[in-house]
């Protein structure tokens, strides 16, 4: 297979896709990524857009966690829900120039993990408080249920 005229494939290189994937796994294993505190990801145009996310845990099973999160999205300024799927506990929001997602996940015992991912704005920090905020304003929702030692990562 010929690469695109101006796509700038690698294609003709050996090894530089494995070379590239080991060098970003390395990077993002760097910078924490692992312990799902920040993912960098990389369009096709070849710039960096910087993703922060801060989650929690809730001593509720998702069913019961699910709508009241969404509930405190909706609480938040200048916010739109673009994508809303209930059966997988996953809403992605538009706020202000900023993208959140919100997701569940089932983690036994009757438990939940509340993960919040913030990606564009103006500034990962920002981004990385954002993340943080709307963390803390959940687990407030869910009072004595939510660990709120792992809402501040």
């Amino acid at each position: 297979m010929s690469p695109l005229p101006g796509r700038g494939s690698p294609a003709g290189r050996p090894g530089a896709i494995a070379g590239a994937t080991l060098a970003v796994g390395l990077a993002l294993a760097a910078t924490g990524c692992a312990a799902g505190v920040s993912t960098v990801a990389a369009s096709s145009a070849h710039t960096a857009t910087r993703y922060r996310s801060a989650s929690t845990h809730v001593r509720l099973g998702t069913g019961d966690v699910f709508a009241p999160a969404v509930a405190v999205l909706r609480t938040l300024d200048d916010t739109e829900i673009t994508d809303l799927d209930a059966t997988a506990h996953r809403c992605v929001a538009a706020v202000g120039d900023r993208t959140l997602t919100l997701r569940v996940i089932d983690y036994g015992a009757g438990g939940s993990r509340v993960s919040v991912t913030v990606g564009r704005g103006s500034d990962a920090a920002d981004n990385q408080a954002f993340a943080e905020r709307v963390v803390r304003e959940i687990c407030h929702a869910f009072g004595d249920h939510c660990d709120p030692a792992t809402s501040q990562r």
